[in-house]
């Protein structure tokens, strides 16, 4: 009888001292600091940029085709309509989108901006010297959903790409030379404004012309 009390008050002390050791790491938990959340990431733009001759070695001149809408394979899903002159001759190419005008807009100032002279179709159909003018064609795809997004990750993304080449004087795209080519992805959340991220976008890779780089850029002013 002496030892079952006593393996009964054992069974008890030992409990009791079970729940001070919960009760203790409950206590610690309560009063240890909670780590702040991380911030949301910002959208920016992840890019590599491929150039077969130095920046300095790029033509001083430069056109800009529309940007373009493209699948996620580069390849345009909107055309480019001529536009004549006054006297039935091709004066220009547009974009059937507004938008494309004014992503191309804001490439020209750019490219204004760090040194180069931009030029009006005519000035390809008409110059003599040949691969003298170097070309941009630029596309950006539609955004999609991120798939397999963690929390306070951006959860859309949109792929841009810039390609620079020159012509000679028949314009003959065989004869034609791809001088640089820029790359990006881009990630945001759902509720930004996406034609100025677009935008961006595009500008982030025109400043990477010319180099051999890779890296990331923020979209946020």
């Amino acid at each position: 009888m002496t030892n079952q009390f006593t393996s009964v008050i054992w069974i008890v002390q030992r409990c009791r001292c079970l729940w001070i050791v919960v009760l203790c790491g409950g206590l610690i938990d309560s009063c240890a600091p909670k780590l702040p959340e991380a911030p949301p990431v910002p959208p920016n733009c992840r890019y590599t940029s491929v150039s077969r001759v130095k920046r300095a070695s790029l033509p001083a001149k430069v056109y800009f085709f529309p940007p373009l809408l493209a699948d996620d394979k580069g390849n345009p899903k909107q055309p480019l309509s001529p536009i004549l002159s006054g006297q039935g001759e091709l004066a220009d190419w547009a974009s059937p989108s507004e938008k494309s005008k004014l992503i191309q807009d804001r490439l020209k100032k750019q490219a204004t901006r760090a040194g180069f002279e931009v030029v009006p179709f005519q000035d390809v159909m008409t110059a003599r010297r040949p691969h003298s003018i170097l070309i941009i064609s630029s596309f950006y795809t539609e955004p999609k959903a991120v798939v397999g997004g963690t929390p306070r990750q951006p959860d859309q993304s949109q792929f841009s790409m810039i390609k620079a080449s020159t012509f000679g004087p028949d314009l003959d795209p065989a004869k034609s030379r791809n001088l640089a080519r820029v790359d990006g992805v881009s990630c945001f959340y759902a509720d930004r404004k996406v034609e100025a991220l677009e935008s961006k976008s595009l500008e982030v890779l025109m400043s990477w012309l010319g180099d051999n780089v890779a890296g990331m850029a923020y979209l946020d002013p």
